[in-house]
């Protein structure tokens, strides 16, 4: 897939096997995976990040600005491919819920927060990203 037409210095996609541009509202589809929980694909992209950069990445209700449980961002040092749009994809954002706990799991439709940061190698936020996106079907 080509890099997103003129894409953000920072920006946020999704993305299994390659770095997809969303737009907030836009629908993603809820991933079952193998071990019983949920997750979205979360991609990255960074053009002035060089070729590692650490990302740290979360769900968040858009009506508070709380993270969903379990509450605790994701954080990791994220190598991008190189070339026009440094990028990363394949990353797992995970849902809160498990298939044996169905009350903890969101509904289809419901509206999250995608947020990411690129941070500096002190902690401090370098780029900062949110993008707001819908909850679709789930593909297991």
């Amino acid at each position: 897939m080509p890099p997103p037409d003129d894409p953000a210095v920072f920006e946020i996609g999704t993305g299994e096997t390659c770095f997809e541009s969303i737009e907030d509202g836009a629908t993603l589809p809820v991933m079952a995976g193998p071990q019983g929980g949920y997750h979205l694909w979360f991609a990255v992209g960074c053009s002035d990040c060089g070729a590692r950069v650490r990302v740290r990445y979360s769900l968040k209700d858009p009506a508070t600005g709380d993270l969903f449980p379990p509450g605790v961002p994701q954080e990791g040092m994220i190598e991008l491919l190189p070339g026009e749009f440094p990028h990363a994809f394949g990353l797992i954002a995970f849902l809160p819920g498990r298939q044996w706990e169905p009350a903890a799991v969101l509904k289809e439709g419901t509206h999250v927060i995608l947020a990411a940061e690129a941070r500096n190698d002190d902690g401090s936020t370098k780029h900062a990203a949110p993008v707001e996106v819908v909850l679709g079907a789930t593909v297991a």
